[in-house]
C-alpha cells in the first residue's frame, strides 16, 4: 500500500512539474523581444505578445486602423513574409484567396511571437505620432461630448477636412486603439476637436468622456481618404453634399468650418439624420450659419422624434430627405459618414440619380 502511495505521489509531482514547465514556457514565449524587419532595410526590436499594429507604431510606422483594431476594416493590411503565424478567423473573413497567397495579413490581428519580416507601403509613413492635452470638454447631448485638445511640441500634424486620428490607450494586457474624425478646421495648427459618443461598454469612448482638463493622450495620424478632390474649391460652380448620421457629423463639421473660414464660394448642402432632437447636437449652430452664409444649407431629419422634441421639420430617414432635395448631379461631390445601413441607402439613391463612384466619398464608423 505504501509503495502504491509513493508511486502516486511521484506521478503527481511529475505532473505538477510538467504543468509548471508548460506555463512557464508559455509566458516566456509571450515576453521578451523579437526582431522586426521592415522592407528588408530597417531592423527593430519588438515586445512579444503585442499586436503587429502596435509593434509597427513603436517602430515609427503608423498604419490606419479605422475599425479600432477589430479586424474588420482592412486598413492595416500589409505583407508578412515570415513570422506571422496562422490566419485568424477575422483575416479569413476579410482577406481574399489571392491576398492570402501573397502573404497579406491584418496587422491588428497578427500577434508578435517570433521574428517578423514585413513589407509596408511608403504612404504608411505619412502620419505621425503626437501627444495632446485635453483643454475643453463640452457635453452637447446626453451621450456626445466635444473634446478639444492642445498639441505639444511640434503642433498638430497637417490634416485635411474629413480625416481622422487614432487615440492609443495603453492597458496592462495590450494597447487599445480607437479612431475618431477630426471635427475642427485645419486652420488651427495647435488645437483640434473630436466629437465623441459614449458607447455602452465602450472602453475608450467612456474613458474619454470621463477625462478631465489636463489629461494627456497619445495620438497618431492623420488618416483617411474622405477628402476633397484636388482643385475642387477652385470652381465656384461646384457643390459639396455632406450626409451625416448621428456623430458622423464630426468630419462634416470640419468641412463646413474650413470652407467657411476660407470664404469659399462653393455651395454646401449638409444633411443630418438622427433618431431624436438630442442627436442634432449642432442644430442651432448650423441654423445660425444658414442665415449668415448664403452658400450653406442645412437639412436635418429625425426618424423617431418624441413629443418633447417639438419637432416640425422633416420626419423620416435622412436618405429619404436626400432623395427629395437632390435634383441634379452636375458639379456635385458627396461625402457620407454614419452607420453602414444609412450610407448604403444614400449610395443607392446617389447612383440612381447619376452620381459616379468617383464623386462619392465615404467613411463608415461602425465597421
Amino acid at each position: 500500500m505504501q509503495f502504491i502511495l509513493t508511486i502516486l505521489l511521484i506521478n503527481a509531482f511529475v505532473l505538477l512539474l510538467c504543468a509548471f514547465v508548460i506555463v512557464t514556457n508559455y509566458f516566456l514565449k509571450q515576453s521578451g523581444k523579437v526582431k522586426l524587419t521592415i522592407n528588408d532595410k530597417r531592423e527593430n526590436e519588438a515586445e512579444r505578445g503585442q499586436s503587429l499594429l502596435s509593434a509597427c507604431f513603436e517602430a515609427g510606422v503608423f498604419l490606419p486602423a479605422a475599425c479600432g483594431g477589430k479586424g474588420t476594416c482592412k486598413k492595416c493590411a500589409l505583407k508578412v513574409n515570415s513570422g506571422g503565424g496562422k490566419l485568424t478567423t477575422f483575416e479569413k473573413m476579410q482577406l481574399t484567396n489571392e491576398e492570402t497567397r501573397e502573404n497579406i495579413r491584418l496587422a491588428c490581428q497578427v500577434k508578435v511571437r517570433e521574428d517578423l519580416n514585413i513589407e509596408v507601403e511608403k504612404k504608411a509613413g505619412s502620419a505621425a505620432a503626437f501627444k495632446a492635452k485635453l483643454i475643453r470638454a463640452e457635453a452637447v447631448s446626453p451621450k456626445i461630448k466635444i473634446l478639444e485638445f492642445e498639441c505639444g511640441k511640434g503642433g498638430l500634424p497637417g490634416f485635411e477636412p474629413g480625416q481622422y486620428v487614432q487615440v492609443r490607450v495603453p492597458l496592462p494586457w495590450e494597447t487599445v486603439v480607437r479612431s475618431y474624425s477630426i471635427s475642427s478646421s485645419p486652420g488651427d495648427k495647435l488645437c483640434f476637436t473630436l466629437d465623441v459618443q459614449a458607447v455602452d461598454e465602450g472602453l475608450v469612448s467612456n474613458l474619454l468622456h470621463k477625462a478631465v482638463v489636463g489629461n494627456e493622450f497619445e495620438f497618431c495620424g492623420p488618416f483617411g481618404e474622405m477628402v476633397l478632390p484636388k482643385d475642387f474649391l477652385n470652381n465656384a460652380a461646384n457643390e459639396l453634399v455632406l450626409v451625416a448620421g448621428g456623430v458622423g457629423l464630426a468630419p462634416m463639421r470640419s468641412f463646413v468650418a474650413a470652407l467657411t473660414e476660407s470664404r469659399s464660394n462653393v455651395k454646401i448642402m449638409l444633411f443630418q439624420g438622427a433618431a431624436n432632437r438630442s442627436g442634432l447636437y449642432m442644430e442651432k449652430h448650423f441654423k445660425d450659419l444658414e442665415k449668415a452664409n448664403k452658400n450653406f444649407k442645412y437639412f436635418p431629419a429625425l426618424s423617431a422624434p418624441s413629443l418633447e422634441d417639438g419637432w416640425v421639420g422633416f420626419e423620416g430617414m435622412v436618405h429619404q430627405l436626400l432623395n427629395a432635395k437632390i435634383e441634379t448631379v452636375e458639379n456635385k461631390v458627396c461625402m457620407l459618414c454614419g452607420p453602414k445601413p444609412m450610407m448604403e441607402a444614400c449610395e443607392k439613391i446617389l447612383f440612381n440619380k447619376g452620381f459616379s463612384s468617383d464623386r462619392i466619398y465615404s467613411d463608415p464608423f461602425d465597421y
